[in-house]
């Protein structure tokens, strides 16, 4: 799995505190129990020489040594169950003292036989998430609920395709040879909904996302050329070279000056010189990109990205004539 920067460290700092949190709560009820029952502080004493034991037999020699690792794996299960009819009778859990983790299974260290854990790889999809700048979209937009319906019967099979090449997309992302896709077309025909469901599975797979409006990092980088921190690997700019894949939303909607236009000249040469993969939504039409972008740019965007045409009516239109209709 890929590491998200800031991502990892938090986690790895929760993963320890949550660990020791359930350890230390653990080793206060045992020496609560111990003063409460003597009897169990005996018994857990006798326990923790078992490996000490072991070694001894060991040292004695081959002959009988099976029988005599025997007579302490009786012994302690006796132990062990004797244990449990106290805590029983005293009205406790056989597992009282025994670590609560949230995870049994990596016993919250995050990582079990050399493995990422589950638990750890649904937390990390999950901060994941919100540090890629999806935010409130991320909750409501995937691509099972990406509805064609919505669009008129003639323009239908395009979303379609559409749907079905986003789809192949995020789920193969990673695998195949990187490819940057440019989302051509009017507002509300779903560029949006769809290039989240892919940031979406994308992140959920283990890669790093940076989900941003093309006015947001102008902005970004604005700060940074105006003295508001410094470039390097923890700035707020690096985070759109180092991302395995980037996601430029409303191209067009930018400021339309000199430096906004070096600035992304910048971001999609470098990434397309590091094999990054991209994916730029406009509603602009090539026409109007040309008008706006120096040949430099547009050379870019026509020559190293897919284009992927959404045509129709505006979708938010067509949910609005529906609402009403079913009301009258």
């Amino acid at each position: 799995m890929k590491t998200v920067p800031g991502v990892s460290a938090k986690l790895r700092r929760e993963y320890e505190n949550r660990r020791q949190a359930a350890l230390e709560k653990a080793e206060r009820r045992q020496k609560e129990l111990h003063e409460r029952l003597p009897q169990i502080k005996i018994i857990d004493e006798r326990l923790s020489l078992t490996g000490m034991l072991i070694m001894d037999e060991i040292t004695k020699g081959k002959d009988g040594l099976e029988h005599r690792l025997k007579q302490i794996e009786l012994e302690n299960n006796r132990l062990i169950k004797e244990r449990a009819k106290i805590l029983f009778e005293n009205g406790l859990p056989e597992n009282y003292t025994d670590p609560a983790f949230k995870c049994p299974d990596c016993q919250d260290s995050g990582y079990r036989d050399g493995k990422m854990c589950h638990c750890l790889k649904a937390e990390y999809a999950i901060q994941s998430l919100e540090a890629s700048g999806l935010g409130a979209l991320a909750k409501s937009q995937s691509f099972d609920n990406y509805c064609i319906d919505y669009f008129d019967e003639q323009f239908r099979p395009r979303a379609a395709s559409n749907l079905s090449i986003c789809r192949d997309y995020a789920e193969s992302f990673g695998e195949k040879e990187t490819e940057n896709l440019l989302f051509l077309g009017t507002t509300g025909l779903g560029k949006t909904h769809l290039s989240t469901s892919i940031a979406k599975k994308v992140i959920e797979n283990g890669y790093f996302v940076v989900y941003v409006s093309s006015q947001t990092m102008i902005s970004d980088f604005s700060s940074l050329r105006f003295g508001e921190g410094q470039e390097d690997e923890d700035s707020k700019t690096a985070k759109y070279f180092d991302a395995d894949l980037l996601i430029i939303d409303d191209l067009g909607t930018e400021l339309s000056t000199a430096f906004a236009v070096s600035v992304i000249y910048n971001v999609i040469n470098t990434r397309i010189c590091r094999d990054k993969a991209m994916i730029i939504s406009t509603n602009l039409s090539p026409k109007e990109l040309k008008s706006i972008y120096a040949e430099r740019i547009t050379s870019r965007l026509f020559g190293n990205f897919s284009p992927l045409l959404f045509e129709g009516r505006d979708n938010r239109m067509v949910i609005k004539e529906k609402r009403l209709k079913e009301t009258q």
